[in-house]
């Protein structure tokens, strides 16, 4: 439908039927605005109009969508043409909307990753590490003794006069160069050794990091899934990163630094009493 060309139409047709505005409008239980609006293109007849309209003008409802008289051998092939036209419109649209919700979840799709790239850290902005480690320990005076890399976790270790500080981060799969910070702890499991365990698991991967520093010990230990793991320690620290991809989350039973038990399951001990 050509808005124009229909409003022209049904100004000619109400003329011819000496209607004014008021007088087609009242007929059609609309104001007379509303006829205003069609003649002069500014808007169309709703769907709901088109056939009370056409039996108020004498016309069909084909010749007031097409703007114009049609002699009856043609309102057949005019009406199919209509159709024809009325699809294709509502094709356009269809079209239309679609490719609005495309772009509507892409956008959607596209700004987790543009928040998160310009709201993570960079693995190699050491200096924001670091600010990260002050805001836990409260201390400035920190400094970074150790980073240890496994799998797609980064792990650093801090330490004061008194206490050492694990920032575990995880590289990003989206961007290569990017970290999120999953976990900081003072140690989520403490000891008077100066060793500290973090744990935590998900997805079916177990991840543990023990980490200390000014310790005096040469290896330490720890078992898991029934085996016992025993490490070095080189230059009174240790930063370690275990990963487990086969097994869900699961606490180590045991863990000692040299010959000094420091973690002890509620399950180590129950066994430990029976035997």
């Amino acid at each position: 439908m050509n808005n124009k060309k229909t409003g022209q139409f049904i100004s000619v047709l109400r003329k011819e039927l000496n209607y004014s505005q008021k007088d087609l409008a009242e007929k059609l239980n609309i104001t007379d605005k509303a006829v205003s609006k069609w003649e002069t293109g500014r808007s169309a007849p709703d769907v709901s109009m088109l056939l009370p309209l056409s039996e108020v003008l004498g016309v069909s409802v084909t010749e007031i969508l097409k703007g114009e008289r049609i002699c009856e051998e043609e309102i057949h092939t005019a009406s199919n043409e209509v159709i024809v036209m009325t699809l294709k419109k509502s094709k356009v649209k269809i079209m239309v909307a679609i490719i609005l919700v495309l772009i509507i979840l892409i956008g959607l799709i596209c700004s987790y990753p543009a928040y998160h790239y310009f709201s993570t850290i960079s693995e190699k902005d050491f200096e924001e590490v670091r600010e990260q480690a002050i805001l836990y320990s409260e201390n400035e005076e920190i400094e970074c003794i150790a980073i240890t890399q496994n799998s797609d976790k980064i792990a650093y270790l801090f330490t004061d006069d008194e206490n050492s500080y694990m920032l575990l981060y995880e590289r990003d799969k989206l961007f290569e160069n990017r970290i999120e910070h999953i976990g900081g702890t003072g140690g989520s499991l403490k000891s008077e050794y100066g060793m500290g365990l973090y744990c935590f698991g998900s997805n079916g991967e177990t991840v543990f990091v023990m980490f200390g520093a000014n310790l005096d010990a040469d290896r330490y230990s720890f078992s898991y899934q029934g085996t016992e793991h025993i490490r070095k320690i080189n230059n009174n620290y240790v930063l370690d990163v275990f990963i487990d991809k086969d097994y869900s989350f699961t606490n180590p039973t045991i863990m000692s630094v040299g010959d000094n038990v420091i973690f002890e399951s509620e399950f180590q001990k129950q066994e430990d009493k029976s035997d």
